[in-house]
């Protein structure tokens, strides 16, 4: 699915994104509204700048020195999410339950 390094205004919205691992990808602008995650494993050093991943399924995912600018979680699922060394600059979390979100 993600064969580019690099996407710009894509819509992934309501998709199953079935990659186990993302590696060094560059998303702008993109939008994974409803999007379901919940088959990759591990996502190390993308950059998403202004995405929106609301009410998104990203529960164990495990993000390893990402970076999030201005990017949108509401009502996202972040169940056991895991953001090991990422920057969320600018990132909102409204609305989302980060009880169970671990990072370091």
């Amino acid at each position: 699915m993600f064969s580019e390094e690099h996407y710009t205004n894509m819509d992934f919205s309501n998709q199953v994104i079935e990659e186990m691992e993302l590696n060094r990808k560059k998303f702008t602008h993109c939008r994974f509204i409803g999007a379901d995650f919940s088959d990759v494993s591990i996502c190390y050093h993308c950059e998403f700048d202004n995405c929106n991943f609301s009410s998104a399924i990203l529960s164990s995912v495990h993000f390893k020195n990402c970076i999030f600018l201005n990017c949108r979680f509401r009502f996202a699922n972040l169940f056991a999410v895991n953001f090991d060394g990422c920057k969320m600059i600018g990132s909102s979390l409204m609305d989302t339950d980060c009880s169970l979100v671990s990072i370091t």
